[in-house]
């Protein structure tokens, strides 16, 4: 009798994977990577982003002074263009390395990190 119920524990055992929390855990790490990648990817485009309006806002103002116009409001709402940018800019860049930081302390895998962490300067082409 004994090594009936033996068997039919056995039995019953069977069909589930011997450590069904490692299937999840694997997906759920690969969903919080995938999660991680993706705000560095955002961090980055914004990081871009803030750079070229910066660029452009700068190339702007060079022109205004160039051409000694516009005056008044129109220079007034050149200079507000450069301030913003120039703070989304620093605030892109502050954040930046945090972000990257804090994906490496999520478990973010190295390989992963590699195209962000080691590229001080993330624009492309730098």
């Amino acid at each position: 009798m004994g090594a009936w119920l033996a068997g039919l524990a056995l039995a019953t055992l069977a069909p589930f994977p011997a450590f069904p929390t490692a299937a999840f855990s694997a997906d759920a790490a690969a969903r919080q990577q995938a999660e991680w990648v993706e705000r560095l990817r955002a961090a980055q485009d914004r990081l871009h982003t803030s750079r070229r309006q910066l660029a452009e806002a700068e190339q702007a103002l060079r022109e205004q002074r160039q051409k000694r116009y516009p005056r008044g409001e129109e220079k007034a709402r050149l200079l507000d263009r450069f301030e913003k940018a120039r703070t989304e800019l620093a605030e892109a860049e502050r954040q930046w390395p945090e972000i990257v930081e804090a994906a490496r302390r999520a478990g973010v895998s190295p390989g992963v990190l590699r195209g962000y962490a080691a590229d001080s300067d993330p624009e492309p082409g730098s």
